[in-house]
């Protein structure tokens, strides 16, 4: 279920992800530049989010376990995405500190779990401590640039015809590449 989360969040994400890269530093002072990457990840983050549930369903049936799946591609979308943003902005620190949030928050969750807890550990709720860390790694890579990039829910067309534009090819190229 993982992979599936995976593709799916690639698929609706890996090519804002690859615009980003390419454009940030031409387009950051655009009007409008981060609201439209912002209002493009809203968008493709649930697209996301609705995908992985979809695709799960089909395999195993619907059922609780597929909305933390759904959560989990969600963030794991806007982890991403951010993470694109601050290597836009070489900013390797705080890629490494987010990385850092991301994967030990669930580490120590879970030893927390297992030392005080009265019951099992479930994959149910190894998921939500993968969640808490995705978030965890979000929030450090928002405020690392919420202060110096402009944000006002107003989408610029021409803004996400342009990262569509290179990110798609680019996107299916590298997912078709990494299926082989």
């Amino acid at each position: 279920f993982v992979l599936i989360a995976t593709l799916a969040f690639q698929l609706a994400t890996g090519w804002l992800q690859q615009g980003i890269l390419r454009y940030h530093s031409l387009l950051k002072i655009e009007k409008h530049y981060f609201s439209s990457i912002v209002v493009l990840l809203v968008r493709m983050s649930l697209l996301a989010g609705i995908m992985t549930i979809g695709f799960a369903s089909f395999s195993s049936g619907f059922d609780n376990g597929l909305l933390i799946l759904g959560v989990y591609s969600v963030l794991w979308a806007i982890f991403s995405v951010c993470t694109a943003i601050n290597q836009s902005e070489i900013k390797s620190k705080t890629i490494v500190i987010a990385d850092i949030f991301r994967t030990w928050t669930p580490v120590i969750v879970l030893v927390l779990i297992v030392l005080f807890g009265k019951e099992s550990v479930r994959l149910e709720i190894v998921f939500i401590t993968l969640i808490a860390g995705l978030i965890a790694g979000s929030v450090y890579h928002y405020y690392s640039f919420a202060n110096t990039l402009k944000f006002n829910w107003q989408y610029n067309k021409a803004i996400g015809k342009k990262i569509r534009t290179y990110g798609f090819p680019i996107s299916i190229w590298l997912m078709l590449s990494t299926l082989q």
